[in-house]
C-alpha cells in the first residue's frame, strides 16, 4: 500500500522545490532553510516513502548533507516496488 500519511506538507514543499530548482544549495537559498535541513527533510521523506527521490551527482557532504547539484529524479510508478 502506498501512503503519504508519515509526510509533512512542509516536505512535499520542499521536495518540489529541490526539484524545482535542481539543487538543494538553490532550494536552500529560496526557502531560508539550511541546505543540511533542506537535505535532512528530503532523507526523511525518502526514509518514509522507501525510495530514492533523486540522485546526487557527488553522494554525501562530510556534514550528512547532500552535494548541491541534483542530477535526474528517480521514476517509480505507483505499481512498482
Amino acid at each position: 500500500d502506498f501512503s503519504l500519511a508519515g509526510i509533512s506538507i512542509q516536505q512535499i514543499i520542499v521536495f518540489f522545490i529541490v526539484a524545482e530548482y535542481e539543487g538543494f544549495a538553490k532550494a536552500s537559498d529560496y526557502l531560508h532553510m539550511t541546505q543540511s535541513a533542506v537535505s535532512k527533510s528530503v532523507a526523511k521523506m525518502e526514509k518514509e516513502l522507501g525510495i530514492e527521490l533523486f540522485q546526487d551527482d557527488a553522494g554525501d557532504t562530510s556534514d550528512g548533507s547532500r552535494s548541491d547539484s541534483v542530477s535526474r529524479l528517480e521514476r517509480t510508478g505507483a505499481g512498482d516496488a
